[in-house]
């Protein structure tokens, strides 16, 4: 009777199955790791786990784009090097402070980049278009509505998908996330691997090199590629050509390892 292995190397590699295939079949029995919650500056290379919506507009207030002088536009009209208009200096908003101002008409206010916009102010003229004598602010170009102005939800509006689950997380998903205010994010548990090479030439590094034999680079590199993809190495062994050992291996292995790689 004709053996297995003859009869594959008549007519095995005459049906090969398309990668596309291959693959559909393989993902379609793997199952997701399931989630835990880890710290916001653990996150970098992890899976994340659900959709990100954020809760909140990005800037949360309009704000100055500008160092120089939160105005009502309507007081800049027609301002020119040769016309300047002036207004009365009312107060100072520096960055990190909340505003109680409400300007009036010809009223201006010190104003730094990133600094939320006072009530009534429409405008902010940057501070190289004036110069400031005794409180009166000479104002020499003429701005319309809106100008140095980063309005409110301009970057990102509240309710907007900003993220998606499956998506490996970089040093910019990062960024956001902390900026919509998140310190902790759930993702997928990394994959657990097991890594074996075989070989009775194979020798690990740091010992003597012996007539015949070879190093093991194979574990170390592919462990390393596991790490920067993402996964945990539990293990990585060399090991001999031996059908029993192997078989050993492979069961110990199955026991908390969801992939194992022999190489």
């Amino acid at each position: 009777r004709e053996g297995l292995l003859e009869k594959l190397r008549k007519i095995g590699f005459s049906r090969l199955t398309p990668l596309e295939d291959a693959l559909e079949k393989l993902f379609s029995r793997i199952k997701l790791n399931p989630m835990e919650e880890i710290e916001i500056n653990e996150l970098l290379n992890r899976i994340l786990a659900i959709e990100i919506v954020s809760e909140m507009d990005i800037p949360p207030f309009d704000r100055s784009a500008m160092d120089g002088y939160a105005i009502k536009a309507e007081d800049s009209f027609k301002a020119s090097p040769r016309n300047p208009k002036m207004i009365r200096l009312v107060g100072t908003i520096e960055i990190g402070e909340s505003s109680t101002f409400k300007l009036n008409k010809d009223e201006g206010i010190r104003i730094s980049t990133g600094a939320p916009i006072p009530e009534g102010a429409d405008a902010v003229v940057k501070i190289e278009d004036t110069e400031i004598e005794n409180d009166i602010i000479n104002i020499y170009s003429s701005l319309p509505p809106g100008k140095n102005i980063s309005k409110r939800g301009e970057d990102i509006n509240k309710g907007t998908h900003v993220l998606s689950k499956g998506t490996e997380l970089k040093a910019e998903h990062i960024a956001l996330l902390t900026s919509l205010g998140f310190n902790k994010i759930k993702v997928r548990t990394k994959p657990r691997i097991s890594i074996f090479s075989s070989g009775d030439e194979l020798l690990e590094p740091g010992t003597p090199l012996q007539p015949g034999k070879i190093y093991n680079s194979n574990t170390p590199m592919i462990s390393t590629l596991v790490e920067m993809y993402g996964g945990i190495v539990i293990r990585g062994e060399t090991i001999k050509d031996n059908k029993i050992a192997i078989k050993n291996k492979l069961f110990e292995a199955a026991g908390d390892s969801q992939i194992i790689i022999f190489t």
